[in-house]
């Protein structure tokens, strides 16, 4: 027996069979890429079917619930940046509450990180930032969109609502010349909307001590928009701001020759009738008639 316990330790250690190893390495490596791709097909299922569940929704109307869908899908695809412009806009169809816009643009800032060149994604976010309900969500909105404003016209410099944008953004954070700059340059690239001369005018007016050429500018705003019944009012309202009131009666009923319904025009011109020292009873009567009229347009704000 004792010869039998030193033969076996004369031969040592097993050796370990090579052969069975790399047999089963090879047998299990292509399970293991089976596995794999099995997981990755379930993966790509699943987020094929997320998108699809979003974009029924989406197409009926359940944008919360649409969102939340195309939320899950971009989990599992990042890299798709047409869905994840789609997940913004269906966030922001669904805001109901600052909270919720708060979300879509965070959305929105998401994409222009991963794809810098989304020019009117950009945009977008300009807009919300500039919004004056984001005055309760972030002091810097002005900073934040004047970033973005700055980037866009490195691309775009002869784009005159940006540089409105800009002006807006300087005027807010008390740049006043260069603010009335910005809005010059935003005319003479052809920007003409009634916003950028009533803009114009207040900071000539009120910041930089030139009412003359502040009622020019409204002038010219009337030259721009002939038939535009805000841009009447708004110099309407800017007579009256001002102490000019020469004219305002006239702006007033242009602009609701030019638009019958609208209501802050009629509101203004039942203040003026009813103002009168000695209105007569046709007079009263009158100005009830456009009370009505702007109650009709506008049943919320009366």
């Amino acid at each position: 027996m004792a010869d039998s316990h030193q033969k076996r330790r004369q031969r040592g250690p097993r050796r370990l069979n090579l052969k069975f190893v790399l047999i089963g390495a090879a047998l299990l490596v292509p399970l293991g890429v089976g596995v794999h791709f099995l997981h990755a097909f379930q993966v790509r299922r699943s987020a094929e079917s997320l998108l699809e569940r979003a974009r029924e929704l989406e197409e009926a109307g359940e944008f919360k619930k649409a969102a939340s869908y195309y939320r899950q899908y971009v989990g599992f695809s990042p890299e798709d940046i047409d869905a994840r412009v789609t997940l913004a806009q269906t966030l922001e169809k669904s805001a109901d509450n600052l909270r919720r816009r708060f979300d879509a643009l965070q959305a929105f800032e998401e994409i222009l990180q991963r794809d810098p060149d989304r020019h009117d994604t950009r945009r977008r976010v300009i807009e919300f930032w500039m919004s004056p309900e984001f005055a309760r969500v972030n002091a810097t909105r002005f900073e934040d969109a004047r970033t973005h404003i700055e980037y866009l016209l490195r691309q775009f410099p002869d784009d005159g609502k940006l540089h409105y944008q800009l002006g807006v953004c300087q005027d807010a954070t008390g740049d006043y010349k260069e603010a009335a700059q910005s809005y010059e340059k935003a005319i003479a690239l052809g920007y003409t909307e009634p916003e950028v001369y009533v803009q114009l005018a207040q900071v000539l007016q009120r910041r930089l001590e030139n009412p003359e050429r502040a009622g020019q500018v409204m002038d010219q705003m009337i030259e721009a928009n002939s038939e535009t019944a805000a841009a009447f009012l708004a110099r309407a309202i800017y007579r009256s701001e001002t102490g000019s009131v020469d004219g305002m009666q006239q702006d007033l009923e242009r602009a609701e020759e030019l638009d019958p319904e609208n209501a802050d025009v009629a509101l203004l011109l039942a203040q003026r009738l009813l103002a009168a020292a000695e209105a007569a009873d046709e007079q009263i009567a009158e100005a009830k008639d456009k009370l009505e009229v702007a109650s009709a347009a506008a049943p919320d704000d009366l």
